[in-house]
């Protein structure tokens, strides 16, 4: 009887429990209720085993019925240059990407080689904490890291989806990325195998020198549209986007411009010029949008602003003029919340927020949210 107390002593768990209830359309009473429970238990019994686990359960109003999502909850070993999880959990590594029941294997053994090989069962569309058969959905995939030199990194992932014994989704990714000075670069490259088209293709510099930052960012993308859907019989054509920034800090401010371009099929293209002016406590931003998706000017600010040692006050709001792209009518929109946090003690907080909408369709919708959130932690 003694044992499991005294491996229970030696295990380090913490974590946190997070309850909301959210208040929309205020003045009919419907609320939503949502409980959240992070739990992470590390060094079980003083050995190389640990457990993570994030779970919702939630009832939206009164007419639904209580419901659970569960997120992840694996069981994981770690010793030396060994890692292995098995169980629920969210893989982003480079094609390799969403919520997995997987056995997850990785080691670092080889130098300057890192090396994660998957397998598993795809996770419930609705976040069930239950386990799909095999034939409705399971894959495997591999992720493979070389550090060419100290400035530079490769990458090469492999994933492949598949159910009813055929793959309806199977990507190759390769990637780049390193660092030399002031210069941080990134490119990446997915196929989709099945198709024998591109998927993805990705490129990045950021510049830092003195009190300038400058960024600049390419893609074209695909829709994610897997082999077995409908939708496979449409022309899927990709949509492009380049992104230019900079920004200069000035004493404790901050000031940036942006400028974005989105290109859509048939040489549709939208622009963006977005102004923003902050210090450490809030922001302002200025957007002006023109082209295929029609004219639009917005401003937008946010302020977190500590009152005291344990309170602060939160603002956000913004506010856009823009045009429907059917009808040639300008139309406005206001968003606004403004709220408290609060810690009574050191682990406990306590925010309350009241949030509103104005726009064509509704002249005040007004919601609230109060959240407790407790984070305990015992070794």
């Amino acid at each position: 009887m003694l044992l499991p107390v005294l491996m229970f002593g030696q295990t380090h768990i913490r974590g946190g429990i997070r309850s909301s209830l959210y208040m929309t359309g205020m003045a009919q009473g419907t609320n939503g209720f949502y409980q959240a429970l992070s739990f992470n238990a590390t060094s079980i019994g003083g050995s190389n085993f640990s457990f993570h686990t994030h779970l919702n359960i939630f009832k939206e109003n009164a007419a639904t019925d209580w419901a659970t999502k569960a997120y992840s909850g694996y069981l994981q070993y770690q010793t030396g240059k060994i890692d292995v999880r098995l169980g629920r959990q969210f893989l982003y590594k480079g094609v390799v990407t969403g919520s997995y029941d997987a056995l997850v294997l990785s080691t670092d053994y080889f130098n300057s080689f890192q090396i994660k090989l998957y397998t598993g069962l795809i996770v419930p569309i609705n976040r069930d904490a239950k386990l799909l058969k095999w034939d409705d959905g399971h894959f495997y995939g591999a992720f493979i890291s070389y550090k060419v030199n100290k400035g530079l990194r490769s990458n090469l992932s492999f994933v492949s989806r598949e159910r009813g014994g055929k793959s309806y989704w199977r990507q190759l990714g390769i990637s780049l990325s390193g660092s030399n000075n002031h210069l941080y670069y990134l490119f990446q490259y997915h196929q989709n195998l099945l198709s024998s088209t591109f998927q993805a293709i990705r490129a990045h510099v950021s510049w830092y020198k003195g009190l300038w930052t400058f960024t600049a960012d390419a893609s074209s993308l695909k829709p994610r549209i897997y082999e077995d859907s409908f939708f496979t019989i449409f022309n899927i054509r990709q949509h492009s986007q380049l992104r230019l920034s900079a920004e200069r800090s000035v004493g404790d401010y901050r000031i940036g411009a942006r400028f974005v371009e989105t290109l859509l099929p048939r040489k549709n293209a939208t622009q963006q010029a977005i102004l923003t002016f902050g210090k450490e406590w809030g922001m302002i931003g200025l957007v002006f949008q023109t082209g295929f998706a029609g004219d639009n000017v917005g401003l937008y600010g946010q302020i977190d602003y500590p009152l005291l040692h344990n309170l602060s006050f939160n603002l956000y709001t913004s506010h856009y003029r823009f045009q429907r792209y059917s009808i040639e009518v300008q139309e406005e929109a206001t968003s606004f919340s403004a709220g408290f946090i609060y810690h009574p003690f050191k682990k406990l907080q306590i925010s309350a927020q009241l949030q509103q909408s104005i726009n064509n369709f509704y002249t005040s919708d007004v919601r609230g949210l109060l959240t407790l959130h407790y984070r305990f932690e015992y070794k």
